[in-house]
């Protein structure tokens, strides 16, 4: 009888048609010569998803029991590439039609230990709901809205009371329940979770969001505030170029780099397109400003990046003593004292670090006019600045910029007689990946670390 109802449900089932649900495992699977081949045969992404059936015996309050059947549509062709960071099949699902914006959504079918159902939890079968407001929410793995019709306020407080964390805590973490893998998922009377869902979690892609990005889809501000949750700026700067503010091609200066500390003196609390709030008082360092009256940079007292408006902010003034008396202004009725020595964190010399290997000329150069800094204590700002952040990958105006706040901050401490900031706690070798170029980095073996690897 149960086979009988599984039978009949796959001929009633509202699902896509055969090629469909075969274009749903091929891209799931990473399989591209048959995607490519079912996608040439006429099958349709927009009707291809994953369908989950549940049969079940359930007992009625008369304590009969009767066979019960349902079914969910669930995860759709594009959302399974996705999931599965097959690039090249995203590329291609998009090329014939797949929507790069809408929902994307799926079920996860319950169970019970005993294989029986009684008619109130039979109205929840499919407790579990994954909805996504767009696919490349889904490709960055965050923001998902989770449903679980199962969690309650006592399942609530044993989870929290064992240390399992929700369904919910565990997607904001970009951890998902995905349904087993296959087209058609027939489930029959499953007595535990392992037999209806597997665990997995979602890593971006940069190839997958630019290749989402390319076939239209939407950036909203929430869409950039999910990219900010990962700890790699290439998300970010991805969904920066899309923004509607950036500088217009046509005007002749285009953007000045800046790459200094500045006070605001103007608050902003416009976050549209990934702009950053600002209050009065606080501290920016503004890493370039463009013609259009906007600005790009940290808010270093809330530690985010993002644009703002360039006149909210102006230069700090007197932070940094000019150690240069023949320099002071001619209305000074006494002469500045003169600053301690620029302290300087030791050098390695089993390892030193070549700047023209990590940051482009224009840097270097431009790191030397904003600091008189000689190269080598530039190296070791670098040095320090890999070790800090050991698995960041940063593009030379980053790395250039949080160069100079850190050279800035040493001098700025000189001036006033502290003790510089201590470097970070030795670890082992921090490698870092040079943009642009196939070598691998080491800081120099004073913090210490092994020595730099020979190519």
């Amino acid at each position: 009888m149960d086979a009988l109802a599984a039978v009949l449900l796959r001929a009633i089932l509202k699902s896509p048609k055969a090629r469909d649900r075969e274009l749903v495992a091929a891209a799931e699977s990473g399989d591209l010569n048959q995607t490519r081949e079912l996608l040439s045969d006429e099958a349709e992404p927009r009707m291809a998803w994953k369908s989950v059936s549940l049969t079940c015996r359930v007992v009625g309050d008369n304590g009969e029991s009767t066979t019960e059947s349902r079914h969910r549509n669930c995860e759709s062709a594009l959302a399974a590439a996705i999931i599965g960071g097959h690039e090249d099949i995203v590329r291609l699902l998009l090329a014939y039609n797949a929507s790069p914006n809408g929902s994307e959504d799926w079920y996860i079918a319950g169970c019970r230990s005993n294989g029986t159902w009684t008619g109130e939890d039979w109205a929840k079968c499919f407790p579990v709901h994954y909805e996504f407001d767009s696919p490349l929410a889904l490709a960055l793995g965050r923001g998902a809205t989770t449903t679980n019709d199962n969690e309650n306020l006592d399942t609530s407080l044993a989870h929290i009371l064992m240390g399992q964390p929700s369904l919910q805590q565990l997607a904001n973490r970009g951890h998902y329940l995905i349904n087993k893998p296959g087209a058609f998922i027939v489930l029959e009377n499953p007595v535990s979770q392992s037999q209806c869902a597997e665990m997995v979690q979602i890593t971006p892609h940069v190839g997958i969001i630019r290749a989402l990005i390319d076939a239209g889809a939407t950036i909203s501000d929430g869409i950039l505030e999910l990219a900010i949750q990962h700890n790699d700026r290439r998300f970010v700067e991805l969904l920066e170029e899309q923004l509607p503010f950036h500088p217009p091609e046509d005007e002749p200066s285009g953007a000045t780099f800046v790459a200094r500390a500045m006070t605001v003196v103007q608050p902003n609390t416009d976050t549209r397109g990934g702009t950053i709030t600002l209050q009065v008082g606080q501290t920016v360092f503004c890493v370039r400003t463009y013609n259009n009256g906007r600005a790009y940079g940290r808010n270093i007292s809330t530690n985010r990046y993002g644009f703002f408006p360039s006149a909210c902010i102006r230069e700090i003034e007197n932070t940094i003593p000019d150690p240069s008396p023949s320099r002071a202004p001619a209305s000074s009725s006494r002469p500045l004292p003169a600053p301690s020595p620029r302290p300087t964190p030791p050098l390695s010399t089993e390892a030193p670090l070549d700047l023209d290997g990590i940051l482009p000329p224009a840097s270097i150069t431009f790191i030397r006019s904003a600091t008189s800094c000689p190269d080598p204590e530039i190296a070791t700002a670098v040095s320090l600045i890999l070790a800090r952040s050991p698995d960041v990958i940063m593009d030379g105006d980053q790395l250039a910029s949080e160069v100079v706040e850190l050279l800035l901050s040493q001098v700025a401490i000189a001036a006033e007689g502290a003790q510089p900031a201590q470097p970070p706690p030795p670890r082992p070798t921090h490698p870092a990946l040079c943009p642009g170029t196939d070598c691998t980095l080491y800081v120099p073996s004073v913090l210490p670390t092994a020595p730099r690897s020979s190519a």
